[in-house]
């Protein structure tokens, strides 16, 4: 490896080679770039809740000081020094560390491959899909650039029923800037994750229905890099448009462009929505929902909303009481009435 020449003498043993250990390390969770950012050992072990001398053991299987000097001059190009005799991180030709896995973030590699490898696979048979009306849109490209931050860790997933069950959610997309808790989110920053979409423990990247549930979340990523100022209801029927678009082009759909507005005007909604927005709305009206118009309704989550919306008009403490699902039911509101109007 190419290093700058040395103005100071380390205190380095060099390591024969029959001692080193494999590099990178067998079983690593993730590698972390350190040539930038004024880290050193004690800040990162201290973001990601980990002893530092078991970190540095994990990357070079010795906690001497003088071998230690010598694989960060070898294997990470090491060649600054604040006291002229350690190496530092700083500028270093390769400066990447490794963290090992089963930490409290594991962003689960073969997963996060597979979704990226869906989506870049497939993107190109995906349509544009406009709002004119509000200024928004899916492209393929805008499907791409998430496929891409998924594949370079930009986007990380991660398994958390528990999180989710607490939130009432099937999944959830993240802004790393947003979390509350300090050391995952010192630990994503330094992972270099803008965002995490959070899955069901038993996710399957093969499953229709969990990629119509990740086609949802990547959504959400696209419409925060694109607009600042997107109203809550706005993004919620963009990504469930985009995540129902998504399961009609994997059954073999095919379209150039759709507006939104027009995407939403199939027949049967508009019969139901009428029906529904009529004062004199019967549960059968809901039970004649379920059985005939809901396997070929693009909007298919529609019929939870509905039944909600129905049972929240006589019970007090409804789900529109509840703000964790207030915001999908007005959503869908929102769709009744423009298709009925």
């Amino acid at each position: 490896m190419s290093v700058k020449r040395l103005d100071f003498e380390p205190a380095m043993d060099p390591v024969p080679p029959h001692k080193h250990p494999p590099w990178p390390p067998i079983d690593y969770g993730y590698a972390i770039n350190v040539s930038t950012g004024n880290h050193t050992w004690r800040t990162i072990a201290d973001a990601i809740g980990m002893d530092v001398r078991t970190l540095i053991y994990f990357n070079f299987k010795t906690t001497n000081p003088r071998e230690i000097n010598f694989f960060l001059f070898n294997h990470l190009g090491c060649w600054r020094s604040r006291d002229r005799k350690n190496f530092d991180f700083e500028d270093a030709f390769n400066g990447t560390i490794y963290v090992p896995k089963n930490r409290a973030l594991d962003d689960l590699d073969a997963l996060r491959e597979e979704m990226a490898d869906i989506l870049l696979r497939t993107q190109s048979g995906f349509p544009a899909l406009v709002w004119l009306e509000r200024g928004l849109s899916v492209a393929p490209h805008d499907i791409s650039q998430v496929g891409q931050k998924l594949r370079q860790r930009k986007i990380v997933v991660l398994r958390a029923s528990a999180f989710l069950n607490a939130n009432s959610a099937e999944a959830m997309y993240k802004r790393t800037s947003t979390f509350t808790d300090r050391r995952l989110r010192a630990e994503l920053t330094l992972l270099g994750a803008e965002a995490v979409i959070f899955v069901k423990d038993s996710f399957r990247a093969a499953n229709l229905r969990d990629q119509y549930m990740f086609v949802h979340e990547c959504t959400h990523a696209i419409s925060h890099v694109k607009y600042t100022a997107i109203l809550e209801i706005e993004d919620e029927i963009l990504c469930r448009c985009a995540s129902e678009l998504w399961l009609m082009i994997r059954a073999g759909a095919a379209y150039d462009k759709l507006s939104i507005p027009e995407f939403l005007r199939p027949e049967p909604q508009k019969a139901l929505a009428k029906q529904l927005l009529d004062s004199s709305a019967k549960p059968k009206v809901i039970d004649l929902f379920d059985r005939e118009i809901d396997g070929r309704n693009v909007v298919t989550d529609l019929k939870a909303a509905l039944k909600a919306l129905y049972r929240s008009a006589h019970d007090p403490d409804g789900p529109l009481r509840d703000p964790r699902t207030r915001h999908v039911i007005l959503a869908q509101i929102a769709l009744l009435t423009k298709i009925a109007g």
